[in-house]
């Protein structure tokens, strides 16, 4: 019953706001619900469509913004004005959130905590978060997720989720766009989000692997203050990213600090596979400890990512293929991933993504912008009905963002040359002549071992009296020694042909 009254709710919102207009062709079945009598206005569709979404409250604003990412699904206006949402949220009154609080802790605040400030230093849809110092004199966060939320996230959930399938059973043509994919890629997210040990896990390994590269550090989390609605971590002493007065009065080289920005997003995206994905200067500070060689200092690590061995392949490929200006080998690597539908034109994809790739590579080095070369073509998916991998996109949103502040630091940064060497690398590294050769060296031995494993086993399963003797084994154990050699001399002779190919 309460989902049916969400619905109609649901319903009225999207009448005051004209959303029948989003859907193509305006089906008759449309002249059921009385859109007509609400008048259009001189608002976009694009902007009305975020302005009901605002209406719906902080759980549609959210989902508005994770669909931000996906240029493969909507037009670039929509996109434009679904990025333009922000939480507007009142904070959590400051009694109740010291109960909370305390609730979780299971000691009063006063025990825990040598100061603590009842007022939030920010308020957002999922949780907020409080100044305090433990009485080592450690100054800290405390972030508490807001009550009752689960609750109201899983009813909208279901709802979301009913409105999807009834648009799917009126208009077959629509499940091109995978609400349900969608729908659960948000789940994810949210769900993650709620749980602040998955927050505090997320942010020692991506501790563990600053460690390694020491080029940015990730705020300490205090394990033993941490529960599934509450988590205290260092509160860090910098400067913010985007305070570009402050950073240059401290000496900090500009041009080295965006460098190192783009440098740490491509290391942890292709060395740890695990990047940070919500990088909005907000969450992102400077160590000028040493002002000529700047550190990052990250917090908030509730949204990370990572891509599929294969996924990762597909995108290094793309990325080195646009670099060389083969557009074709663009289209055959999407072709070949599964990205594009069967049904596309696969030559007129070509000319596309010629089409919008080329100005850009004989731009100057500060128009030159990969991310938006990346989403334009991520935009062709919706004409080409695009099968991106969630994940993709949210890649892409962390690629906008970092573009965003290096141009921020440095207006002349060229992402490209950055990346490019990066991408090079691991192309190397795993799809290299060396490692086919490891690869082909592992296969081998593997069909080596093959005949005394099976002997083996077979052996273990008979009675002793019957079991064969080991010299029965010699002649086939020989006989694939000797077709391994064979495969292996074969191998070495089309080597070079499959080096080549590996690095097309």
């Amino acid at each position: 019953m309460i989902a049916v009254l969400q619905l109609l709710q649901l319903g009225l919102i999207c009448t005051w706001y004209r959303l029948d207009v989003l859907l193509p062709g305006r089906p008759w079945w449309l002249w059921l619900w009385p859109f007509w009598l609400v008048p259009r206005g001189r608002t976009s569709d694009a902007e009305r469509f975020a302005g009901a979404l605002e209406r719906l409250g902080p759980i549609y604003i959210k989902l508005g913004q994770l669909l931000s990412n996906r240029a493969d699904l909507f037009t670039p206006e929509l996109i434009q004005a679904l990025r333009r949402l922000r939480d507007a949220v009142s904070p959590i009154d400051p009694g109740r959130a010291r109960e909370l609080i305390e609730a979780e802790l299971g000691a009063p605040v006063d025990e825990v905590f040598a100061e603590y400030e009842a007022a939030p230093l920010a308020a957002a849809s999922i949780a907020q978060v409080h100044a305090a110092r433990l009485h080592s004199g450690e100054a800290v966060v405390i972030k508490i997720v807001r009550p009752n939320l689960d609750r109201r996230v899983r009813r909208d959930l279901d709802v979301l989720r009913l409105l999807g399938r009834i648009v799917e059973f009126i208009r077959p043509d629509f499940q091109r766009f995978k609400l349900a994919d969608v729908l659960a890629d948000y789940e994810r997210i949210i769900l993650d989000e709620m749980d602040l040990r998955i927050e505090a896990l997320y942010a020692e390994l991506m501790a563990r692997n600053a460690r390694t590269h020491r080029l940015y550090r990730i705020a300490q989390i205090h394990p033993q203050y941490t529960t599934e609605r509450l988590m205290v971590s260092e509160r860090v002493s910098g400067i913010a990213l985007d305070d570009l007065e402050g950073l240059r009065s401290a000496g900090v080289d500009l041009s080295l600090l965006a460098e190192r920005g783009v440098r740490i997003f491509f290391t942890q995206l292709l060395s740890d596979n695990f990047f940070h994905a919500d990088m909005h200067p907000g969450n992102h500070f400077v160590d000028i400890t040493r002002p000529e060689d700047p550190r990052y200092l990250s917090i908030d690590c509730a949204i990370a990512g990572s891509l599929e061995r294969r996924n990762m392949a597909t995108l290094v490929k793309l990325f080195l293929h646009l670099d060389e200006g083969d557009y074709d080998g663009m289209a055959q690597t999407l072709a070949r991933a599964g990205w594009v539908s069967p049904e596309a034109p696969m030559a007129r994809l070509g000319v596309v993504i010629r089409r919008i790739a080329e100005p850009v590579r004989g731009a100057p080095l500060g128009q030159i912008s990969l991310a938006e070369v990346v989403g334009k073509i991520f935009q062709a998916g919706y004409e080409f009905r695009f099968r991106l991998p969630t994940n993709l996109a949210l890649l892409h949103k962390t690629l906008l963002q970092i573009e965003g502040l290096g141009r921020q630091l440095d207006p002349e940064l060229n992402l490209w040359d950055i990346a490019v060497p990066m991408l090079r690398s691991w192309h190397a590294e795993h799809y290299g002549p060396r490692a086919v050769l490891g690869r082909l060296v592992g296969a081998l031995d593997a069909l080596v071992q093959l005949p005394e494993a099976a002997l083996a086993s077979i052996k273990s399963g008979a009675a002793p009296a019957r079991s064969a003797p080991a010299s029965a084994s010699r002649p086939r154990t020989l006989l694939l020694i000797a077709l391994g050699a064979l495969i292996g001399v074969a191998g070495a002779g089309l080597y070079p042909y499959i080096a080549q190919w590996c690095n097309a």
